[in-house]
């Protein structure tokens, strides 16, 4: 699938040798997070075909998205998804085809002919879609949750140099990154390490709940664990990254459905929008500190 990304803005005249020199992040864009959204949904406001649509910033999604709603509204063009590729939607059901979106506008950003997988169940307003990692792995990725911002930054700069808003103790937390972009980490949970899938699409973090019986002792059936519709929650008493700790999250213990596409644990945004991060795709390295460190 090929993405063509142009960006529109003056800075990107600076010459290579003058960022090496300075070995200064070049901000490419700076886009508003929806405040009416959090911590819920990260979302930015987008053009299509010179309609402004709402997109949630999704780390995890198989790829950028679009809801079939607005597939009919501008008449793209459908592409069909090849048998190589299991592609699947968040409830497990399989992604057929695609669609082509001539023109895609965040802010100063220009995404010509964007694959977009069609969503097989429609969002929830307004969302129209979702930006995937296969547009978001082009960027170094701040998300500045006191502020509500999302900033884009070049890859192009001096390894380490990167965090400019805050001269206090910073975390570092090594990621993995796979060829679709998808984030990985290792985080603590009630001091027990284990591996976490990074992702700004879902609102809450969650485990399967063969992961909480085999790593925590937890089944449904255990104090402290109660029942919310199809899924069950557990107040844990402590998670870390690094030396940063949230108190007290709520995690979803979530069932496996057949063919639902799972990961063991989610770091999601509830968790995510009480600390300020960068992700560096090109360092494979997050940078984290509290949200009001400066």
């Amino acid at each position: 699938m090929r993405i063509c990304l142009l960006a529109i803005l003056a800075s990107l005249g600076a010459s290579p040798a003058w960022a090496a020199k300075s070995c200064e992040l070049e901000l490419t864009a700076s886009l508003d997070l929806d405040p009416a959204q959090l911590p819920g949904r990260a979302m930015i406001d987008a053009v299509i075909r010179d309609t402004p649509q709402k997109m949630i910033i999704d780390t995890g999604a198989t790829q950028t998205m679009i809801d079939e709603t607005v597939v009919k509204q501008f008449d793209l063009r459908r592409t069909d998804v090849s048998a190589h590729f299991r592609m699947q939607d968040y409830y497990g059901n399989p992604i057929r085809q695609g669609a082509v979106i001539p023109f895609l506008q965040t802010g100063n950003l220009l995404a010509r002919d964007v694959h977009a997988l069609i969503l097989t169940q429609h969002l929830a307003p307004p969302a129209a879609g979702v930006i995937g990692p296969d547009l978001l792995m082009h960027y170094e990725v701040e998300l500045d949750f006191a502020k509500k911002k999302m900033n884009l930054f070049a890859p192009d700069h001096c390894p380490g140099q990167v965090v400019y808003w805050t001269h206090d103790p910073v975390v570092t937390v090594p990621i993995r990154v796979d060829g679709f972009g998808h984030v990985d980490l290792d985080l603590a949970l009630d001091g027990k390490t284990i591996p976490a899938h990074l992702d700004t699409g879902a609102p809450l973090s969650s485990m399967t709940l063969k992961n909480a019986a085999d790593d925590f002792g937890l089944t449904p059936d255990q104090p402290g664990v109660t029942k919310d519709g199809a899924v069950y929650l557990h107040r844990f008493k402590s998670l870390a990254l690094g030396g940063i700790a949230i108190s007290n999250p709520t995690i979803y213990l979530a069932g496996g459905q057949q063919g639902e596409v799972k990961r063991d644990f989610l770091l999601g945004l509830h968790e995510l929008s009480k600390l300020h991060v960068l992700i560096s795709y090109k360092e494979k390295m997050l940078y984290a500190t509290a949200p009001d460190a400066h």
